[in-house]
């Protein structure tokens, strides 16, 4: 089974003018996962674009990001690092690597925050306060990443494609054919991905990435509550829309992605241990 979705290579009309929209608003070269499938839902992604564009408009969003990606209760939930994952960095793919991971990490920290609002709104059915904000545009101080394309799992090298179904099989959205597109990204570097499955594997069994998880989750409650006035403008979506967005939303922000972000957070830990790797500017 896979988790429905419309790839960005096959919309159109309004989903493809929001996938765009999303695309500037995030400053990510491509729509993530959860988009793509609240696009199958009719009304779906037009009311959570509706609900998203103030805060990300005004940077809140943004903000609460980096916040919540400071919290050393998620930096130092998991360490990945090892003298296998070292090795299989190698000096000429370390940039791409670390590009990926924080492609990911931006987008997952942003996604479970402004989701988790919405979350919040759907169940609290909070009153509309004000007309739509006006359609995000680009922030010129900050640029676009530039990742490479992501792959499809049926066109992986067989030896690539049971790593990436091994690391999805032991995340809980594996019941729902949801493959952490990380997971997919990562696959051009098949070392890279097998040292991460062996730090993985005793990770989820010991429980180190529920209780990341948890931690992950509740924070962003947080920092989720504090986005909700700026999220009430315009009509609430129809009832058959908003029961539609519940269970995905609940299963993305409940699991999926608090699972991601301290896994993703590591990662990029692990790879600027390197020596040969220059420290980011902030």
């Amino acid at each position: 089974m896979r988790f429905a979705e419309i790839r960005e290579a096959d919309a159109s009309g309004d989903i493809a003018e929001i996938y765009q929209q999303l695309r500037l608003a995030l400053r990510l070269p491509m729509v993530n996962l959860i988009y793509r499938h609240f696009a199958t839902i009719p009304g779906g992604l037009q009311f959570v674009w509706s609900r998203l564009r103030a805060p990300l408009s005004d940077r809140s969003l943004d903000r609460a990001r980096q916040r919540l990606a400071q919290r050393p209760e998620i930096i130092n939930a998991l360490s990945l690092d090892s003298p296998r994952l070292s090795r299989s960095v190698r000096k000429t793919d370390r940039k791409d690597m670390l590009a990926i991971v924080e492609f990911y990490n931006s987008g997952n920290l942003t996604n479970l925050i402004g989701l988790t609002a919405i979350g919040m709104l759907l169940e609290r059915a909070v009153p509309a306060t004000g007309p739509l904000p006006s359609p995000a545009t680009a922030l010129d101080d900050v640029p676009v990443m530039t990742i490479p394309p992501l792959p499809k799992i049926d066109a992986l090298p067989a030896a690539a494609g049971v790593l990436v179904r091994s690391l999805a099989a032991r995340h809980s959205g594996a019941a729902s054919g949801i493959t952490p597109s990380l997971y997919l990204h990562l696959s051009y570097w098949p070392d890279f991905l097998a040292a991460i499955d062996e730090r993985l594997a005793p990770a989820f069994a010991d429980g180190s990435v529920a209780r990341a998880a948890e931690t992950t989750r509740r924070l962003a409650q947080d920092e989720a509550a504090k986005l909700l006035p700026a999220m009430r403008s315009g009509p609430p979506p129809p009832d058959d829309v908003a029961g539609a967005l519940r269970a995905p939303i609940s299963l993305f922000t409940g699991s999926v992605i608090p699972e991601m972000v301290p896994i993703g957070l590591a990662l990029s830990r692990a790879l600027r241990a390197h020596p040969a790797l220059p420290e980011a500017d902030d």
